[in-house]
Order: C-alpha cells, then structure tokens, then sequence
C-alpha cells in the first residue's frame, strides 16, 4: 500500500493541530489504517511539531 506514511503523517499533525499529543494523534490515526505513520522520522517530526503547540490554530 502506498502513502500510508505520508497520509498518516499529515492526518496526525491535523490532530496535533487540534490539541492532541503526538502519541495521541498516532494511535487515533493508527486505530482507523493500520500501519500510518510508517518511519521513525515521521514520528519524530510530529513529536517536534506538537512540542511547537497550536500556536497555527486560530482562536475562536
């Protein structure tokens, strides 16, 4: 299958991006496709992203 990693990466930062926690965001995304997220720069790029916050989410 093809774009797992990529398509599960991006579904995971929309979640960050939203107020979970990397870890969070990964299992929710893995729960739905098996295997998303594929590489462990992936992973640490999500890390890294949510450390930065929401701060691209506006307030309501």
């Amino acid at each position: 299958m093809g774009g797992l990693g990529r398509a599960g990466t991006i579904a995971s930062t929309l979640l960050i991006e939203a107020g979970d926690s990397a870890h969070d965001a990964v299992d929710r995304v893995r729960s739905a496709r098996r295997g998303a997220v594929e590489t462990q720069s992936q992973m640490e790029w999500l890390k890294k992203h949510a450390a930065k916050g929401s701060a691209n989410v506006p307030a309501d």
